[in-house]
C-alpha cells in the first residue's frame, strides 16, 4: 500500500519541506485507511525528528450518539493517553535517583509509610499484612516486578462508569480496594500493575513536600526550552473528560470497548488513575514528549539513566512478549528492520494509544485513537514505521 511513495532515499542534505512532504503522504495514507478500516472513529499519528514534525488526523471525534454533522478529528485534540504516563512517571522517579534522593533498591515503604499515614492514617503492611510488602523495592516498582496485583479490573470500571461516573479515585481508594494477595515474591517475575505507578506517585509527592496527591505537580518533568512548551497537554486530575474541553482545546471523545457506540465516557473522571494513566494530550505533544525524553538533548534524564530505563527489560507473564523495562516497553526490538523503538501503550477508558522512539532512526512517533476496541493503533505505527525505514537514512 505505501510502496509508491517508497520513491527517494532521504539525504542529510534533502531540502525539509520535500522530506516533510515524503513522510506526509505516507502518514495521510496510512492514517486515514485505518481510520476508514476501523469504522471512521478518530485516529492520529505525529512524528517528531530534528527537522521538523508531521501531524495527521482521519475520522471523527464523535460519531455517536448518531448525529447528522460529526466533528471531524483535528491535528491539536486533546486524547486520554493512559499508561503512557508511565513514562512521565517514572522519568520523574529516576531523576530522584539522579540526585540521589532515592536509590532504585530502596525499600518504597520505608521512603513513603511516614506520608500515607500523615495524609490516610495507614501504612503499606497494616494495609497488606504481608510482610513481603515492606521488602518490594523503587525498582521492583518501576519494572513490574513487585508482584502486586493490578487494581484496573471490570469491578473497578463499572463502578467508576455506572454507579459514581463524576467520582475522582483517588490512590488512597485504589490502595485500600486492591487485591493483596502476592502474584510472586517480589522480583521473582514480571508482571503489569498499574498499583506499582500510584506507589511510586506517592512517592514523589512525598519528596515534593506535597500537601497531597493531587498538589503534587506531575507537570514538573516536562522539561522544554523556552518559548517551545507543549500547547495541548495536561495532567487530569479532577473533573470529567468532557470538563476539560475548551473553546481553544477540543477533547475527543472516548468509545469503550463495551458501549462502542455511547459516548458515556464523556461524562465520566479522568483521573484515571493518577500516576499511571492521567495525561491527557494532543497526539502531537506526546510525540514531542518522547523526543524530549529518548531524542539528542536528553530533556528529562541523562543517557546513562536512559540506558538503565530501556536495558535488561523482562518479560511479563501476563502480557507474553511484551519486554517491560522501568516504565518503558520494548515496542520493537533491537534487530528490527525498521528500528528499535522504545516507548509506552496506553490501553484506558475510551482509547488506545502507542507512543516510541526509534534509536535507530531517530524520531518519535505516536499514533491514538479514540475507540478502545481499536485493532488499529499498533499496527498502523509499524506500518509508518516500516515506510520510514526505507526513506530515512540511519543513524551512523
Amino acid at each position: 500500500m505505501l510502496a509508491a511513495f517508497l520513491v527517494t532515499l532521504a539525504t542529510a542534505t534533502t531540502p525539509w519541506p520535500v522530506l516533510q512532504q515524503q513522510i506526509l503522504d505516507i502518514m495521510q495514507n496510512a492514517t486515514q485507511t485505518m481510520a476508514q478500516q476501523g469504522g471512521n472513529y478518530a485516529l492520529q499519528s505525529a512524528l517528531i525528528m530534528e527537522q521538523g514534525s508531521v501531524s495527521v488526523s482521519a475520522g471523527f471525534n464523535d460519531l455517536y450518539p448518531t448525529k447528522p454533522n460529526p466533528m471531524p478529528s483535528m491535528v491539536g485534540d486533546g486524547f486520554l493517553l493512559g499508561s503512557i504516563t508511565k513514562m512521565a512517571t517514572s522519568s520523574a522517579v529516576m531523576r530522584l535517583v539522579e540526585s540521589g534522593q532515592v536509590q532504585l533498591d530502596d525499600p518504597i515503604a520505608s521512603l513513603i509509610d511516614s506520608y500515607i499515614y500523615a495524609l490516610n492514617k495507614t501504612t503499606l503492611f497494616a494495609l497488606w499484612n504481608d510482610s513481603r510488602i515492606q521488602v518490594v523495592t523503587v525498582k521492583q516498582l518501576l519494572g513490574m516486578t513487585s508482584g502486586i496485583m493490578d487494581f484496573d479490573t471490570y469491578q473497578l470500571r463499572e463502578f467508576q462508569e455506572q454507579v459514581d461516573p463524576h467520582y475522582d479515585i483517588t490512590p488512597f481508594d485504589i490502595l485500600h480496594k486492591v487485591n493483596k494477595t502476592f502474584l510472586f515474591y517480589p522480583n521473582a517475575n514480571a508482571s503489569y500493575s498499574s498499583t506499582n505507578y500510584e506507589l511510586l506517585g506517592l512517592l514523589l509527592a512525598c519528596k515534593a513536600n506535597a500537601s497531597n496527591w493531587d498538589t503534587y505537580d506531575q507537570a514538573a518533568i516536562l522539561t522544554r526550552r523556552p518559548g517551545a512548551e507543549y500547547g495541548n497537554f495536561t495532567f487530569a486530575l479532577h473533573g470529567t473528560l468532557g470538563s476539560y474541553n475548551r473553546s481553544n482545546w477540543s477533547i475527543s471523545h472516548g468509545y469503550d470497548a463495551f458501549e462502542q457506540k455511547s459516548d458515556v465516557l464523556w461524562n465520566v473522571s479522568a483521573t484515571s488513575g493518577w500516576a499511571c494513566g492521567n495525561i491527557l494530550s494532543s497526539v502531537h505533544d506526546i510525540s514531542q514528549f518522547t523526543y524530549d525524553l529518548f531524542g539528542p538533548e536528553k530533556r528529562m534524564v541523562s543517557a546513562d539513566t536512559l540506558l538503565t530505563m530501556y536495558n535488561n527489560p523482562r518479560e511479563l507473564i501476563d502480557i507474553p512478549g511484551c519486554m517491560y523495562g522501568l516504565g518503558t516497553m520494548a515496542v520493537t526490538q533491537p534487530q528490527n528492520p525498521n528500528g528499535w523503538m522504545i516507548g509506552h501503550l496506553g490501553d484506558t477508558y475510551g482509547f488506545v494509544s502507542c507512543t516510541a522512539y526509534n534509536l535507530n532512526f531517530s524520531y518519535s512517533l505516536t499514533v491514538a485513537t479514540n475507540v478502545e476496541s481499536s485493532k488499529e493503533a499498533l499496527p498502523l505505527l509499524h506500518e509508518i514505521s516500516a515506510a520510514l525505514s526505507g526513506l530515512l537514512e540511519p543513524n551512523a
